[in-house]
C-alpha cells in the first residue's frame, strides 16, 4: 500500500509493508527477485533456476550439514513460491 509522505512542497511515496502478510508478500518478491506487477510465467521460470541451485539433490557430495543448509532454503523458496503463486490465481 503506497504511502505518501509530505516534505514541504515535495511529495514522496514509499512502499511501507502493513501487516504481516504484506512483509511476508515483500520478502517473497525480494527472494525471487521479482517487483509488482508480475506474472505466472516470470514467477515460474524464477523459481526453476534457484531451485537448481538450492535443492539437495544437486549436491551428491555435501556434507550433511551444508544438506540441511540447502533443505532448509529449499523449504523457504518453495513458501515464498505457494505465497506469490496464490496471489496470482
Amino acid at each position: 500500500f503506497p504511502v505518501t509522505i509530505l516534505k514541504g512542497k515535495q511529495q514522496a511515496e514509499k512502499e511501507i509493508p502493513t501487516s504481516n502478510r504484506d512483509r511476508e508478500i515483500q520478502k517473497a518478491l525480494t527472494i525471487f527477485g521479482l517487483e509488482q506487477p508480475f506474472d505466472a510465467v516470470r514467477l515460474k521460470r524464477r523459481n526453476f533456476k534457484l531451485v537448481k541451485m538450492v535443492h539437495p539433490d544437486q549436491f551428491p557430495n555435501a556434507t550433511a550439514l551444508e544438506k540441511e543448509k540447502l533443505g532448509q532454503q529449499f523449504q523457504e523458496l518453495q513458501s515464498a513460491y505457494e505465497l506469490l503463486n496464490q496471489m496470482i490465481s
